[in-house]
């Protein structure tokens, strides 16, 4: 299960994230925030899998 504490806690440490959110019919949530962005290591590679539906990124 996904929450933000594991998400904040993995950006930072992690090569590549792949976001695969899915909620039928409905926006996918916001599981890596623009602040959370700040913090990863450069070359970090980040796949987003939802954007059909506006992405979980």
């Amino acid at each position: 299960m996904s929450n933000e504490y594991k998400s904040r806690e993995m950006v930072k440490t992690h090569d590549v994230i792949i976001g695969t959110v899915l909620i039928q019919g409905a926006k996918a949530p916001r599981h890596v925030t623009q602040d959370m962005l700040k913090t990863i290591r450069p070359g970090t590679v980040l796949v987003d899998v939802e954007v059909d539906q506006s992405g979980c990124f």
